[in-house]
């Protein structure tokens, strides 16, 4: 009975414990959250370039930077521990959020994403390394074609990057991904890429190529058409 007794009462100092342990990190993480927002000043950062970025986020894009890759001791939110802003000179991190931005595709929000790619492009990206990034950025934004904005943005990134489509033989699976995009909304325009890859000759990797895509885009736009025109019976 007293073992029994005994037994009870170490449960429960253990479950107040737990209990405790929790309401302190609340306290902690609250503590925390005032503090650091006061911290993180943007004043206090001496890199101009990324200041102004910064200052260009919406709040909520703001918050959702700081807690991915502002650095505090101990935070462990981050996937790789090492990537965060600094006071003095970004392009390092900048570069190796290019570099790793597949780790945090479903992590922070799609608008986040699109805005640090086109910044880290206009300031630390020359005219040599542009393929690199504008890569990077098209088949990131085309892995997460799913949700619409993503969507929306590799659509229009593949037409910055095909622009006059004179190069399309070296960039065919841009080709195909702008296919794939455009079927989704707009067949028309599906059809036209389609025409002008096989106006160029131009292979997608499959057996029926664009010419098999052709045939089944036009066979989709009739049954749309179709249904459009079906007369409406008299009432």
């Amino acid at each position: 009975m007293y073992i029994s007794n005994m037994a009870q009462d170490i449960a429960l100092i253990i479950e107040l414990v737990i209990a405790g342990i929790g309401f302190l990190w609340l306290i902690s993480f609250l503590i925390w959250n005032k503090i650091f927002g006061n911290e993180f000043n943007i004043k206090k950062i001496n890199d101009r370039s990324f200041k102004d970025f910064f200052n260009s986020l919406s709040k909520d894009q703001q918050q959702e930077l700081i807690r991915w890759f502002v650095y505090e001791p101990g935070k462990k939110t981050g996937l790789k521990r090492s990537l965060f802003v600094n006071n003095e000179n970004n392009a390092p991190f900048f570069k190796d959020y290019v570099r790793f931005s597949g780790y945090y595709k479903d992590k922070i929000s799609i608008e986040l994403m699109y805005k640090m790619f086109e910044f880290a492009k206009s300031n630390y990206y020359d005219q040599k390394t542009y393929d690199y990034i504008i890569k990077k950025q098209i088949r990131l934004f085309y892995s997460l074609r799913h949700k619409t904005k993503a969507a929306k943005y590799c659509k229009e990134l593949c037409y910055e990057y095909l622009e006059d489509f004179s190069d399309i033989e070296k960039n065919k699976d841009f080709l195909k991904y702008l296919v794939n995009l455009e079927s989704m909304d707009n067949i028309q325009k599906a059809i036209e890429l389609c025409k002008t890859a096989i106006d160029n000759n131009i292979s997608d990797g499959t057996k029926g190529g664009f010419e098999f895509r052709l045939k089944r885009l036009e066979k989709k736009l009739n049954s749309k058409n179709k249904i459009i025109d079906i007369p409406k019976t008299a009432e």
